[in-house]
């Protein structure tokens, strides 16, 4: 089902076709620059368009159509929309609207129009564009911004005849005027504020998003007492009769309490965003504490490492200390070892000369027992021969 993808249009076909109740859709283009220049018109920021993305037929002039013979309107190359919605200011609204489910060409869901005995009003910014022909393509539009300010409220292409007679009636009103001063003097304190915190905020990536929360307060008490303005206007409007004027201010009524609904989905958006981001910063707030704590933990595992690599040392230094002792005892059994091999080797060649001297003693001492035992026999063998006679 296509539906226009200009943020506060909500302009959506009931069927397939593409041309419905003189409505039709048209998606982006292909070419570079008509597609950025089509997109900055849809207010939607970065966003990118889908192939199922259009806008319909309503933000163009009818000359950027060309008609056939069948009755079907046929989008001239190169035309470009003519409204873009630059900025919405709208009062803080306590209940928002729930928006619709995001889709890349889906817009900002309508809110409930306000009460007729509380109107509100809203501050538009508008640029109009003027439409490009196919051989220029590659020129720039030119635009002129128009913005409604307190004495002078915003109209459409079709009335802006009736809101030149507006401007009329508020300017005759001395209390507007008077409130109108003291507006633009907050509005000036507000906007050097917010531009202060906007500095501050650069600052600091942490305070950030909470700063942007503290612009975005300012901005809404701005809004709230432009909103002020626009009652006390429309009620010096009120007090002077004249159908003409009655008729003006209905026009203005119903445009504004449209935007009304429309900006009020849009501030219902930014604040889901902004709480969105404060669950960001508590949930990054949690990590880094739980960070802090993962290192301190780390912090005593070292220390506890720390403690047992001295341990080491320690050790490692008494089992040098053993070591060394151990050599030297070593050493000393060595050479006390060669020592006795030195005196073992004395002792044996000691042992040999005596074995050696003893032999020869011994050789002398058989000599000299065989040369007696002769000499006993030589002197009994006359002994025996004497007493046998």
């Amino acid at each position: 089902m296509p539906c226009c993808a200009i943020i506060t249009c909500h302009t959506k076909s009931q069927t397939s076709s593409i041309e419905r109740g003189g409505i039709s859709f048209h998606r982006f283009p292909k070419e570079p620059n008509a597609k950025e220049k089509w997109i900055d018109v849809t207010g939607r920021g970065n966003w990118m368009p889908t192939k199922n993305s259009t806008i319909c037929s309503k933000h163009f002039a009818e000359k950027d159509f060309i008609i056939k013979k069948s009755g079907y309107r046929y989008l001239k190359p190169g035309a470009i929309p003519r409204i873009k919605i630059v900025q919405i200011c709208s009062s803080y609204l306590s209940e928002p609207e729930q928006t619709q489910g995001g889709g890349g060409g889906e817009g900002v869901a309508p809110a409930s129009a306000p009460s007729e005995e509380q109107p509100t009003f809203v501050v538009v910014k508008i640029e109009t564009f003027e439409p490009i022909s196919a051989d220029a393509e590659t020129e720039q539009p030119e635009g002129t911004e128009k913005e409604a300010s307190a004495d002078k409220p915003v109209e459409n292409n079709q009335t802006e005849t009736k809101a030149g007679n507006t401007d009329d009636v508020i300017d005759n009103n001395a209390p507007a005027i008077k409130i109108e001063g003291d507006w633009q003097q907050r509005e000036k304190e507000l906007l050097e504020k917010i531009n202060e915190l906007e500095k501050v905020k650069s600052d600091t990536a942490e305070s950030g998003l909470r700063l942007e929360l503290k612009v975005k307060e300012e901005e809404i008490d701005l809004l709230k007492a432009r909103v002020k303005n626009l009652e006390t206007e429309l009620q010096a409007a009120l007090a002077k009769p004249g159908g003409k004027n009655q008729d003006i201010i209905n026009s203005i009524k119903l445009q504004h309490e449209e935007l009304l609904s429309k900006a009020r989905g849009m501030i219902f958006d930014k604040t889901k965003l902004v709480k969105n981001q404060e669950l960001q910063i508590e949930a990054l707030t949690t990590q880094v504490a739980s960070l802090k704590d993962i290192n301190q933990i780390t912090k005593d595992l070292l220390e506890i490492r720390n403690s047992e690599v001295k341990a080491m040392e320690d050790r490692f230094q008494a089992m040098e200390a053993r070591y060394k002792a151990e050599k030297e005892r070593y050493d000393l059994v060595l050479k006390r070892a060669q020592t006795s091999t030195t005196i073992n080797d004395d002792l044996k060649k000691e042992y040999e000369t005596q074995l050696a001297i003893f032999k020869e003693l011994r050789e002398k001492y058989e000599q000299r027992v065989k040369a007696l035992v002769a000499e006993n026999e030589r002197l009994k063998a006359p002994t025996q021969g004497g007493s046998s006679t």
